[in-house]
């Protein structure tokens, strides 16, 4: 999942909740909570739950004004457990979960939760590949690469890679 899609779902979770985003940019965000409280944060973004030594490593250049807000696909248990005693804000997109200040947002529509979107597959599609290995089925006899290549109209070397494949 790429992090832009983290934020998304991220955001789309906050209003879910009720909580609202009135100002911010892709490293601070401002929030209204349901309650009305205002809460200032640095945002961590990442596509997997950040280590233990990655959240030391966030929690001991304190800010006064601003907490620590980790969001990312899924939550470890050890991001969880500092969430629940209040040390960090997390958003954990594909749980559905969200804990500010030691409190947990419950989310509640779970079955709107949108699904992790899947990525396409990368690359040109392999028309060398399959029409070879059509060739290949449908001679009787063994064919020498240069052969097959003059039979697909394209190069030995595609052929031989192909072949690899």
């Amino acid at each position: 999942m790429e992090e832009s899609q983290v934020l998304s779902g991220a955001v789309a979770l906050l209003r879910r909740v009720g909580i609202r985003l009135p100002s911010g940019c892709l490293d601070a965000w401002d929030l209204i909570l349901p309650d009305g409280r205002e809460l200032s944060t640095r945002v961590r973004v990442s596509r997997r739950p950040p280590t233990p030594t990655v959240l030391a490593r966030l929690l001991t250049t304190p800010d006064p004004v601003r907490r620590v807000l980790v969001v990312t696909p899924r939550a470890t248990a050890h991001l969880r457990t500092l969430a629940t005693d209040g040390e960090v804000d997390v958003i954990a997109v594909h749980e559905g979960l969200l804990v500010f200040a030691g409190m947990r947002y419950d989310v509640t529509d779970a079955e709107s939760l949108t699904a992790a979107p899947t990525s396409g597959v990368r690359g040109r599609k392999p028309w060398v590949r399959w029409a070879l290995a059509r060739a290949l089925l449908l001679s009787g006899t063994a064919q020498t690469q240069h052969r097959l290549a003059e039979l697909l109209g394209v190069s030995q070397q595609a052929v031989s890679l192909a072949l690899k494949q």
